[in-house]
């Protein structure tokens, strides 16, 4: 199971300019001489709680320090923080004073926007991304929708773009941003829709037709979908945009050689073409083929384009080939961007595969006393980096150091609940996972680990199905939870159940994992041929897998 991302509005919002003002060192006066003096108190002070990692009373006192100055920079700190904190009502509020002390601000608005959208508000947040559009601050529809889309789950982030469309229903760009965020939260039926929607108003446009496209191939009907981009395609005739589009499609309906096959043509006739240098890269590490991979990523480099994502992929390229120096100099060039993170965890591997983790953990102290704000990323990292070098104990030291400076923090104690149950303490295991879901019953990781953690480690089928049951409920398209499912029901002996489960689990996301469990309940329900077929399928794919080479005297003579 991966860990969760966490919320990154503050990287979406964040603004030249919008840092707190610098804190001025005063001790509490009996009466403060005048407004001044007592935000600069708050500020203070309020620096001083996020230094010692106390970000409620961080909270407090910005929030303090916001109500008293007409600066929309310090609410706007004030709210981030409160966000950040999980604290989303004050958070609101104080979004709604950055907005009336700063009512020009995209971001005021965006943020507002987003928090309503998450206490239920729909229609408030509605209205707030329907002006940015008229006001022309927002260029289309699309910003907002992208920014639900990242912060906002879909019981939440639907409702508001749905309110949108219902407020501009002529609007073909309403009805894509609708559709698009659809298709990110797997609701491809309305996906479908709402891609029809736009492309009735606007026949010719071709967004909507590569989202309705990507909706059918969703819904298992790429013989659908297929045509109706092939045939723009030839009528465009040098449209790239276009032919990105189609090659992505053609991956996305498992039609790899053809997929490879358009790309490459897009190569031959761009040869700096960054979007085709990157994703062969990607599909020759897949295939496992370094050299290729290589190859395409150092062309990636050269053209200057996407250089931290070529930078991470050719330092992974070198850690798996075990080049430490090269890898260690490899992802230090990774300065920005999605894998920037990904980066500082490939460096930490890299020391403690070269035999120095004292340095790994120097490395990862420093980052933090660079960016305490980031303390807990640095240490999720930090702990997954040893997790991943088979040091599990070093991990739970990092994670309980983070947890004593950053209590209760649900993905901390998520992270080392994972560790726990691999390290062989499901009893702690489960006390952290329940503990996440006294405070968000919801939670959709916590509910799976802690159902898949009692059926691997107690008899307790009935209530760990019952977790899993509610997770699957809120994503029913999950593999890693269908995989818990299938499972469980295996372990309760509905082997038939837990075949379709498991059938469907590995059909999405074929994991070795996964496999191992297929093959586990093929066995059980007598279809040794296809058990042993799928086996050797699997190993060839992951030879080094333990779950399958555990299965391997099931199939000796």
């Amino acid at each position: 199971m991966a860990l969760r991302n966490l919320p990154t509005l503050c990287c979406v919002l964040l603004l030249v300019g919008c840092a707190a003002p610098k804190p001025v060192a005063v001790s509490k006066p009996q009466a403060f001489r005048d407004v001044d003096q007592e935000i600069s108190y708050h500020v203070f002070m309020g620096e001083l709680a996020t230094g010692r990692g106390d970000p409620k009373d961080a909270v407090q006192e910005y929030q303090a320090a916001a109500n008293l100055s007409t600066d929309p920079t310090l609410s706007a700190h004030a709210a981030l923080l409160a966000y950040g904190d999980g604290d989303i009502t004050d958070a609101l509020a104080l979004a709604k004073r950055w907005q009336s002390l700063a009512p020009k601000s995209a971001d005021a608005t965006h943020m507002k926007a987003v928090l309503e959208a998450r206490q239920g508000e729909s229609l408030a947040a509605a209205h707030d991304l329907s002006a940015l559009v008229r006001s022309g601050a927002d260029p289309n529809y699309m910003a907002g929708a992208r920014l639900l889309e990242q912060e906002v789950d879909a019981a939440h982030g639907l409702p508001v773009l749905q309110a949108l469309v219902a407020d501009a229903p002529k609007s073909a760009e309403a009805h894509y941003a609708l559709g698009h965020a659809a298709m990110e939260y797997k609701r491809y039926d309305l996906a479908e829709r709402e891609a029809r929607a736009a492309l009735a108003i606007d026949p010719h446009s071709e967004e909507p037709l590569i989202l309705l496209a990507r909706a059918l191939v969703a819904e298992g009907r790429p013989e659908q979908a297929l045509p109706l981009v092939q045939a723009r395609v030839r009528s465009a005739a040098g449209d790239l945009p276009l032919d990105l589009a189609y090659a992505a499609l053609l991956s996305e309906a498992k039609h790899e050689v053809e997929s490879k096959q358009e790309f490459e043509s897009i190569l031959r006739a761009h040869p700096d073409n960054a979007d085709a240098l990157y994703t062969l890269g990607l599909m020759a590490l897949q295939d496992k083929d370094t050299s290729a991979s290589r190859g395409y990523f150092e062309r990636l480099l050269k053209t200057g384009k996407r250089s931290d994502d070529a930078s991470y992929f050719l330092g992974s390229i070198a850690e798996t080939e075990k080049r430490y120096p090269d890898a260690l100099d490899r992802y230090r060039r990774v300065d920005d961007g999605d894998h920037w993170l990904a980066a500082q965890a490939g460096i930490g591997r890299s020391l403690v595969k070269s035999g120095v983790p004292s340095a790994a953990s120097e490395f990862f102290d420093g980052l933090v006393a660079d960016d305490p704000q980031s303390t807990v990323d640095i240490r999720l990292a930090e702990g997954q980096v040893f997790t991943d070098v088979g040091q599990p104990k070093r991990a739970l030291d990092v994670y309980n150091a983070a947890l004593q400076a950053t209590p209760g923090d649900q993905d901390l104690l998520y992270a080392r609940a994972l560790v726990l149950e691999q390290d062989g303490d499901a009893t702690a295991a489960e006390n952290d996972l329940s503990d996440i879901l006294k405070h968000a019953p919801d939670d959709v990781d916590a509910l799976n680990a802690l159902g898949y953690t009692l059926t691997l480690h107690t008899t307790r089928y009935r209530e760990a199905q019952s977790y899993i049951q509610r997770a699957l409920a809120l994503q029913p398209d999950d593999p890693a939870i269908m995989d818990s499912m299938g499972w469980v029901e295996h372990q309760l002996g509905q082997d038939s159940q837990a075949l379709d489960y498991l059938q469907k689990a590995y059909a999405e996301q074929p994991d070795p994992e996964i496999a191992a469990h297929l093959i586990e309940v093929m066995l059980a329900t007598g279809d040794k041929d296809g058990a042993h077929a799928l086996w050797l399928k699997a190993s060839a794919d992951d030879p080094d897998n333990p779950a399958l080479t555990a299965l391997t005297p099931r199939f000796q003579p």
